[in-house]
């Protein structure tokens, strides 16, 4: 089993579900008292947070490479970014161990189960960036829906006012059905939870469609890379 580095606290909600996850996944798969090899750094959100409202995308790329170099020294053997929004600052960095990338983990997973079209929720940086549904749609041949201004401004209140703090209200989760409804009015076979913390609040049971939530698969390919790697070595 290869060590997986993660950078998390982005937001800590979201950090323990990829901790759960890898945890469960690898005690199924090896049995006993076996677990895996995880090494996680926590990332100050709040200044990231101001960095990002002020454009300085500079300083978080640069914050981002301390916490991989940082991980590949305590011995990660690959890394990856517990958040959607925060793809773009670990990417393509000048580091010596490899990135887990979200749009490859969530592509990989959405060609494999057949879908073309899909509707996609997530923050504001998120969809309206290119790091994630570039990626899906021409690495992966993928038509993806994305939330209109309108509703992008409710869903980045909610995942940075709420869920970040893990608050859970009824009419939050009532407004994201909303916009899931008017995605796949618009033909959307499948719903992405873009946002590590949106599974937090819907369910499987708020879409009239399959949802996947990409810190599921993200942290499932995790694990399929950290055993992989072992066995090639």
């Amino acid at each position: 089993m290869k060590t997986i580095g993660i950078i998390g606290g982005l937001s800590w909600p979201s950090t323990i579900t990829y901790y759960q996850v890898i945890n469960e996944l690898v005690t199924g798969r090896l049995g006993g008292l076996r677990g895996p090899k995880i090494i996680v750094i926590q990332a100050d959100l709040h200044q990231i947070t101001e960095w990002r409202l002020s454009g300085q995308v500079d300083k978080i790329r640069q914050q981002f490479h301390k916490y991989i170099t940082s991980l590949q020294s305590a011995g990660a053997d690959f890394y990856l970014v517990a958040c959607n929004t925060y793809q773009f600052a670990a990417e393509k960095l000048p580091v010596d161990i490899p990135m887990l990338h979200m749009a490859d983990s969530l592509g990989r997973r959405i060609n494999k189960e057949g879908y073309k079209r899909i509707g996609f929720l997530g923050s504001s940086t998120t969809l309206t960036g290119q790091f994630i549904i570039g990626p899906l749609r021409s690495k992966y041949g993928l038509d993806v829906l994305i939330p209109d201004a309108h509703q992008r401004v409710g869903l980045e209140r909610v995942i940075m006012d709420e869920l970040t703090k893990n608050i859970i209200l009824p009419e939050s989760r009532e407004m994201f059905r909303q916009v899931i409804y008017s995605l796949v009015d618009q033909g959307a076979e499948l719903i992405i939870l873009g946002c590590t913390e949106i599974g937090l609040l819907v369910r499987e049971e708020d879409s009239p469609v399959p949802v996947m939530d990409t810190s599921l698969v993200h942290a499932e390919d995790a694990v399929d890379k950290a055993m992989t790697l072992c066995r090639e070595l």
